[in-house]
C-alpha cells in the first residue's frame, strides 16, 4: 500500500467524521467512537483512497464548512 493511498484514505474518513489513524501500511478507524479501532482492509483503503482523489477542491471545502458548522451548532 502506497503511502499516498494511506493518506488519501485518512482524509476521506477524517472528512467523513470518522476517527481514523495510520499505523505504518495500516489505516484503523475507532468503531463507533467507544475507542475500539478496526483495521481496514486493503480493498477499502483503496476504495477511500479513490473516492477521496476524486473529490473536486471545492467539494472538500463544502464538506469541511458543513462539518464545522454541525459542529458549532452542537456546542
Amino acid at each position: 500500500m502506497t503511502t499516498e493511498k494511506l493518506k488519501q484514505a485518512e482524509k476521506w474518513f477524517k472528512l467523513n467524521d470518522i476517527e481514523c489513524f495510520i499505523d505504518d501500511t495500516s489505516v484503523y478507524v475507532d468503531a463507533a467512537g467507544y475507542g475500539v479501532c478496526v483495521q481496514i482492509s486493503n480493498a477499502e483503503i483503496e476504495y477511500r483512497a479513490e473516492l477521496y482523489s476524486n473529490l473536486q477542491p471545492e467539494e472538500i471545502e463544502i464538506i469541511e464548512i458543513e462539518r464545522i458548522n454541525k459542529e458549532n451548532q452542537l456546542s
